[in-house]
């Protein structure tokens, strides 16, 4: 019970911004087209979804063609 009380608000933070992230780049009536986009995006969020242990700086993108991905290190 105590690994899950350690483990448990990091897994559902991570799968929470996990979530954010996918909702943002699929998001049609906000497109993302380039990080700033994004970052103001994620901002909003991220106070919603009260999403701490990363910020909108901490996010990277990568464009393929029409394809947006985004992900964050931390």
């Amino acid at each position: 019970a105590l690994f899950g009380f350690k483990v448990g608000p990091a897994y559902f933070e991570y799968m929470t911004i996990q979530s954010q992230l996918k909702a943002i780049v699929n998001d049609a009536s906000r497109p993302v087209n380039t990080l700033r986009d994004a970052q103001i995006a994620f901002n909003s969020r991220a106070t919603v979804e009260n999403i701490t242990s990363l910020n909108s700086n901490d996010l990277e993108m990568v464009k393929d063609g029409n394809k947006v991905t985004l992900s964050a290190s931390y």
